[in-house]
């Protein structure tokens, strides 16, 4: 958590979260690697919660990251799809997460264009 480490650890921090957003789970297997999926929702979270509570959260070397995360996701969002219209508790939290991950880095880019 941001709130373990240093504020000088926390772009480190914020990169190895993204890496972790970017595993891929299959959301048709509803309880296939639940810890993965709970691991990665709030992940997902705790990425939301410190870029809304810190401006200076995204910096130039988290874009690349963020950029690859998305791409990851964009490459997903099929599954995740059909695993929210199935009624799948995780896929849901996940794609709320991941949608307020892209809401706060756009509003950022705005802010600082």
């Amino acid at each position: 958590m941001f709130a373990d480490v240093s504020p000088t650890e926390h772009e480190d921090l914020f990169i190895k979260k993204l890496r972790q957003c970017c595993v891929a789970f299959n959301f048709l297997e509803h309880m296939e690697d639940l810890k993965g999926k709970e691991i990665k929702r709030a992940a997902l979270n705790e990425l939301v919660d410190f870029i809304t509570a810190n401006r200076g959260a995204l910096t130039e070397p988290v874009y690349p990251e963020i950029i690859q995360m998305v791409s990851l996701r964009g490459a997903c969002m099929v599954g995740d799809i059909i695993s929210v219209t199935t009624g799948d508790e995780y896929g849901l939290r996940l794609l709320e997460a991941m949608y307020e991950v892209r809401v706060q880095s756009n509003q950022y880019k705005m802010v600082t264009a």
